[in-house]
């Protein structure tokens, strides 16, 4: 248990009763956390450098999380979902009204606005 956020899932994992998996591999965290957060497999050479890492698990997870957050990949990713769910579109937006929404998305993904003042902006 590594924060607040396992402690509590860790507790509802309980009181379901489902067991928790095992922390998993230096290869598959790396795969996941880049697709996860970027939408894009890590590069041949990434993995290699993360799993010849003999820094301990933890500090070098939380450094590449750290690395990717707020990353080009990640703005990207997130304002495409964002973008997705809230249904921007050039069909009812029109061209320029759907790239302005996009930006704007964008922005206040790279600015890490909180949810609740994106959503009341």
């Amino acid at each position: 248990v590594y924060n607040h956020l396992d402690e509590l899932v860790d507790a509802k994992l309980k009181k379901v009763k489902v067991q928790a998996s095992d922390v998993c591999d230096d290869a598959t965290f790396v795969r996941r956390v880049y697709i996860d957060l970027t939408g894009l497999p890590p590069s041949a050479d990434e993995v290699v450098a993360f799993v010849n890492d003999t820094r301990d698990q933890r500090t070098k997870r939380e450094e590449l999380i750290d690395k990717l957050v707020g990353s080009p990949a990640y703005v990207d990713h997130w304002a495409n979902k964002w973008g997705d769910l809230l249904m921007v579109n050039s069909k009812f937006l029109g061209g320029g009204g759907a790239a302005a929404a996009r930006k704007w998305i964008a922005e206040r993904v790279a600015d890490n606005t909180p949810y609740d003042k994106f959503a009341y902006s």
